[in-house]
């Protein structure tokens, strides 16, 4: 096999087998994590701190134009270079395998290992449990009232639009990775009352 095919394969399998390993072994992934992350981070963080621009979104734009652009060219050419498409087929499917080649070992090295390590609320804080509806609740009561008592008072009295970046609860942000705040918001009505549960009129 070509060098050209062989290596791609050969990173992109021996990614596989590092996840496999990461997701059934954490210490390997902490291990990672620790002593190897940071070394690749540094080398990655030179090299784009070089650049005036960010390099991923230059990646991320070059992603787009080639979805755009090279697909149909590499249409086109297939259709009308007749005696060529050999050529032109083995040079995209080596293009596509060393794309594939690349987003397999960025995407491992940088993202999926560290999904498999010890969270942080276990390695710094291994004596917490799962927090219940009721204990978000009494938090969230706590920390109105903490804002309401040091919210200056010449801030009370602006108007109500003017107030909104005081304390902001809304529907669509995930409250414990379960429940939207609304739910919670409802539940410190009925605890606290509606003055309670808002800051200078806010529902």
């Amino acid at each position: 096999m070509k060098k050209r095919y062989s290596v791609p394969l050969i990173l992109i399998g021996l990614m596989i087998i590092i996840n496999i390993i990461a997701r059934f072994s954490r210490p390997f992934a902490d291990f990672y994590v620790t002593k190897i992350f940071p070394h690749i981070s540094d080398c990655i963080s030179f090299v784009s701190g070089i650049f005036p621009f960010s390099l991923g979104e230059m990646l991320t734009v070059a992603a787009v134009a080639l979805v755009i652009f090279g697909i149909p060219l590499f249409l086109i050419l297939l259709i009308f270079a007749k005696g060529r498409r050999k050529k032109i087929a083995t040079f995209a499917g080596t293009f596509a395998l060393w794309i594939i080649c690349y987003v397999t070992v960025t995407e491992t090295m940088n993202c999926f290992i560290m999904y498999q390590c010890t969270p942080f609320s276990e390695k710094y804080f291994p004596d917490s449990h799962e927090h219940t509806d009721e204990e978000i609740t009494e938090l969230y009561g706590a920390l109105i009232k903490k804002c309401r008592g040091e919210i200056p008072p010449a801030t009370r009295l602006l108007p109500e639009s003017q107030t909104h970046t005081v304390l902001i609860l809304h529907e669509s942000v995930q409250s414990d990775g379960n429940l939207p705040a609304l739910h919670y918001r409802s539940q410190l009505q009925r605890r606290y009352g509606k003055g309670e549960s808002s800051v200078n009129g806010l529902p």
